[in-house]
């Protein structure tokens, strides 16, 4: 009997031992187990990482290219008023830089030549090339319109481009043929205007009363020498 009762109460101390020891190994493996996710824990909330998201950018666009525009150039012009003449830059003379110049009187009563000259008295140089434009006035100074008033072009004077340099003077001549030579009719012109080619203002010029054949009337086309045709 007491063998009995020896081996339940070692039976049962063996039991006892063993659950105590489980619960010592169980609470053992619990701490571990906190401590790791203390630790965890600890890790995480002295370094945080920031979420991970998906980069994005905004839409690239190209820079717009400057527009297209048609280059301009300024044109090469004289200034209003002016004309260029042939084989050469400057432009033509006109009355405000001109003064005109009595040179010269040929001839006889017979045969009248009167040289005139149109001086540069601006300050650039400029042209002429041609013929003056002559208007005879009669002695209440208006225009002779009769045909055989008209002024012609003298066909024995080569036309060029005379250049005119500040100072300097262009020749041209008027003649006649007069009353002791006509075999047809006369008239009579105390006055005229004269005109530099290709302008439109003149100068104004008395000559007393000139007496000269009907049709008889020429002028010479602008010259650089006054001897020289």
């Amino acid at each position: 009997m007491r063998s009995r009762i020896s081996d339940f109460l070692a039976s049962r101390n063996r039991r006892q031992i063993r659950t105590f020891q489980a619960l010592v190994i169980g609470a053992t493996l619990a701490g571990a187990a906190g401590g790791l996710v203390a630790t965890a824990a600890s890790a995480s909330t002295s370094n945080p990482q920031p979420p991970m998201t998906t980069p994005t950018t905004g839409p690239v666009t190209d820079p717009l290219p400057p527009p297209m525009t048609t280059p301009t150039t300024t044109p090469t012009t004289n200034p209003p008023g002016t004309v260029t003449n042939p084989g050469t830059t400057a432009p033509n003379c006109v009355r405000f830089h001109m003064r005109l110049k009595f040179v010269d009187v040929r001839g006889t009563s017979a045969d009248r030549h009167i040289d005139y000259a149109f001086e540069n008295v601006g300050a650039s140089t400029c042209s002429l090339r041609g013929y003056p434009k002559f208007v005879l006035l009669s002695s209440n100074n208006r225009a002779l319109t009769e045909s055989g008033t008209k002024v012609r072009h003298d066909s024995v004077s080569p036309v060029r481009t005379v250049v005119v340099k500040p100072g300097k003077r262009t020749f041209f001549t008027l003649s006649w043929a007069g009353s002791s030579s006509c075999s047809g009719n006369t008239f009579t012109f105390p006055a005229f205007e004269v005109y530099a080619p290709k302008d439109r203002i003149g100068f104004e010029r008395k000559l007393g009363n000139a007496v000269a054949c009907t049709g008889s009337t020429k002028v010479s086309a602008v010259r650089p020498k006054l001897h020289t045709f």
